[in-house]
C-alpha cells in the first residue's frame, strides 16, 4: 500500500470522506483514474528520452450526460517534457497520440 506521502491530496481526501460514510456525496471516478495510470505506465515503459516524467491522468471531470445517464468524461493528463522550450512536433504528435491510445479504453463508454 503506498504511504500518504505517494498519494494525492484528492485521494487521501475521498479516503476521509470514505471513512466516516460519505463516499457516494459525489462521483470521483478514482477507478476509471487508476486504470488511465496503469496503462500509461505500461505504454511509456521504458520512458522516452523526450518526457521528464511518466503522464498520469491527473483528473477526470465530468463534461456532460448522455441522453440514457451515463457520464460524459474527459481525462486530464499533463505531459511533462524533459526539455524546455518547444518540442519537435513529431514528438508532440508520438507523445499525444501513444497517450490517447493508452486510455481510450478505459474512458471509451463514457
Amino acid at each position: 500500500m503506498p504511504s500518504n506521502d505517494d498519494r494525492s491530496f484528492t485521494e487521501r481526501a475521498a479516503d476521509f470522506l470514505d471513512s466516516i460514510g460519505l463516499e457516494d456525496l459525489t462521483e470521483d471516478y478514482r477507478e476509471e483514474n487508476n486504470a488511465g495510470d496503469d496503462r500509461l505506465a505500461d505504454a511509456f515503459d521504458p520512458l522516452p528520452d523526450a518526457l521528464a516524467e511518466v503522464p498520469e491522468v491527473h483528473e477526470v471531470n465530468k463534461v456532460n450526460t448522455h441522453r440514457d445517464g451515463d457520464d460524459i468524461l474527459v481525462p486530464v493528463v499533463p505531459v511533462i517534457f524533459e526539455d524546455a522550450g518547444e518540442p519537435a512536433m513529431d514528438t508532440v504528435w508520438d507523445v499525444g497520440g501513444t497517450t490517447l491510445e493508452a486510455i481510450h479504453s478505459v474512458f471509451e463508454e463514457f
